[in-house]
């Protein structure tokens, strides 16, 4: 992927990375929740149970841009997240890459 090469090792971080077109088999996109400098989150919805979840998409578009760009930095939100159980924090369930984003 473009965006983050495999080779950064995303394992390594413990972020278990699936591909876009898995997450769009997976999931349906609803309605928008928020938005951040370099994010949206929207709910959406898997195809197989109905159950509904927050997506958080990341474009990495700008972040490649700076010259202290790293994959590495990118997939750490998702190594963090995927380490925390709070009942006020949201649960992390999965990872996926795009050309140009990463679905948290």
């Amino acid at each position: 992927s473009v965006v983050l090469r495999r080779a950064a090792s995303a394992e390594g971080l413990g972020a278990k990375l699936g591909s876009s077109a898995a997450f769009e088999a997976k999931f349906e996109l609803l309605e928008h929740i928020g938005r951040g400098a370099f994010s949206v989150v929207r709910t959406c919805r898997d195809r197989e149970t109905g159950r509904e979840y927050a997506v958080k998409s990341i474009d990495a578009r700008p972040l490649r841009l700076r010259s202290d760009f790293s994959a590495r930095r990118l997939l750490r939100e998702a190594s963090i997240l995927s380490r925390l159980e709070h009942p006020n924090i949201v649960a992390f369930y999965a990872c996926y890459e795009g050309p140009e984003s990463l679905r948290l």
